[in-house]
């Protein structure tokens, strides 16, 4: 399966399947079917034999799968009385590899998660996963690299907020001409030819990490990536404010819900993409199918 593994918590897209464990060998999976829920073990190497029929023949049923492999393993043949439950795993497998592109060339068609938390101890390998998903390690094909215009990374820790996430209102630094009077008309300033300035203070709406992102998105046709480091270090209902109700995707991998953006960044997002983006439409956030995080 090419290090490809299924998420624990990840749900299959017609709600059979709920991965609840793995180890090594195994996943553990909460399924359901004709009415019957149960827990049941699946070996990997079972699931790696109907992956890759799905990957040559992804339109044939669970029976039709099963007849095919029938006899042509050494693996316990009762676990192929799981077909269907197999069957749409391969389907779930066949789902990350497409979002993934250190497996596959980089496409766009959706799939049913588009916002993957990973979790362990310090030091396992979390950020290492993601970067070799993404195609940033050393010798990765280019064809199989996310460019790195499409990638936006944030860190939260105990001080982060909504504008350090999202954006707000900053002071910058500017310089602004100095004007004067000669024969009754205003002329610029100089001094020895050189038009003279001073240096002054003003505010402009500055984006961060997540709204780089979301325009990005909106920008392209490509698959945008937000990585959020250390995010059990921030309050994230504080960070994420009212963005956590755009978190609902539907099938297509929009969000379920949009929320009204506040004026400032209204009229942020209108300037980038224009009043009729369906970005900004109508006033709306709304996460497109293309932005994962």
């Amino acid at each position: 399966m090419e290090d490809r593994t299924l998420v624990t918590g990840q749900v299959s897209e017609n709600g059979q399947v709920k991965i609840i464990d793995q180890d090594r060998l195994c996943y553990k999976i909460f399924s359901r079917s004709k009415g019957a829920y149960g827990i049941r073990t699946i070996s990997k190497d079972l699931l790696n034999e109907f992956f890759k029929l799905y990957t040559e023949k992804s339109d044939l049923t669970p029976n039709e799968a099963r007849e095919i492999l029938r006899g042509q393993s050494n693996i316990d043949r009762f676990e192929y009385g799981y077909a269907s439950t197999l069957w749409q795993m391969a389907k779930m497998l066949d789902a990350n590899h497409k979002i993934y592109p250190s497996t596959r060339k980089q496409n766009h068609e959706t799939s049913n998660f588009h916002q993957i938390i990973f979790y362990g101890a310090p030091g396992t390998g979390k950020s290492h996963k993601i970067k070799e998903m993404l195609g940033e390690y050393e010798g990765c094909p280019e064809d199989k690299k996310v460019p790195k215009a499409n990638i936006f990374r944030t860190t939260f820790h105990p001080d982060s907020d909504y504008s350090t996430f999202v954006g707000a209102y900053k002071p910058t630094r500017g310089n602004r001409p100095l004007y004067g009077l000669n024969g009754g008309l205003t002329v610029r300033l100089k001094d020895d030819g050189k038009e003279l300035s001073e240096e002054t203070i003003t505010y402009k709406f500055v984006p961060q990490a997540f709204l780089n992102a979301y325009i990005r998105a909106y920008q392209t046709d490509e698959n945008v990536y937000l990585i959020i480091e250390e995010i059990n270090r921030g309050n994230c209902a504080q960070i994420f404010g009212d963005l956590f109700q755009l978190l609902d995707r539907d099938v297509s991998g929009k969000s379920d819900y949009t929320i009204k953006a506040d004026a400032d960044l209204k009229a942020f997002l209108v300037d980038e993409l224009g009043e009729d983006n369906p970005g900004i439409k109508d006033g709306e956030l709304c996460l497109p199918a293309n932005l994962y995080i």
